[in-house]
């Protein structure tokens, strides 16, 4: 079973990666999108835990703020399977959506293999935007790979789509919406609190105009209680 389990993931990672990289060539804009995040994460009993998270996203060069992420949430572990919800509150500073409330819920199960990990997850969300009376949900699914470094590191690698369940705007219509590649490099320091450096390559998908490429670099800090 682990043999099998092994020959899947890194399939699934490699059928990823090619997807991702055979997109991106029909992709015509690019732009970075700089990220601060901070979390602070409390684990409770019975395999539950609780975190708040600050994210301050800017525009290139950081001259500019654009938006701010505020989020909260549970998560409890289950016969092996992680169960999440969360609401989620963000603030435009451009003006082009106001503020957007989301509510998601989420699976996650991890597979053990020989000297790392394989995680799967699905995430439905509920999105309400303040200028807008349309209610909106999309599906998003992560796949990643997990490995353990020397001197507290850990890597991770994977691909998430991000698919619309339902239209929103002439922009964001029913259908795939982003193909994610992501990598990320933790530490967890002596405290037992952490930092992340992770970085996205998003292929946006766009009904009405040219797809674009966006590259956004977030650095976190995780508090842990």
């Amino acid at each position: 079973m682990k043999k099998i389990n092994l020959i899947s993931a890194r399939s699934l990672a490699m059928l990823c990666i090619l997807l991702q990289v055979t997109s991106l060539s029909s992709a015509t804009e690019n732009s970075t999108t700089p990220m601060l995040a901070y979390r602070v994460t409390k684990i409770l009993s019975d395999g539950a835990g609780i975190d708040a998270t600050l994210n301050i996203r800017f525009l290139e060069g950081f001259l500019e703020n654009e938006r701010e992420i505020a989020e909260i949430r549970y998560s409890k572990l289950i016969h092996g399977n992680e169960y999440m919800g969360a609401y989620n509150l963000q603030f435009d500073r451009r003006g082009q959506s106001g503020s957007e409330h989301r509510l998601w819920q989420q699976v996650r199960h991890q597979f053990v293999l020989p000297n790392s990990a394989f995680e799967s997850s699905a995430r439905i969300e509920e999105r309400y935007f303040s200028n807008s009376a349309k209610f909106g949900t999309r599906l998003r699914v992560l796949n990643r790979w997990i490995k353990n470094l020397p001197l507290q590191n850990q890597l991770r690698i994977g691909h998430e789509l991000v698919y619309n369940l339902t239209d929103i705007s002439a922009s964001t219509q029913r259908g795939a919406s982003q193909d994610r590649l992501i990598g990320s490099l933790n530490h967890t320091l002596p405290n037992g609190n952490r930092w992340e450096l992770e970085y996205q390559l998003r292929y946006v998908h766009n009904p009405i105009s040219d797809n674009s490429i966006v590259h956004q670099l977030q650095w976190m800090y995780v508090f842990v209680l």
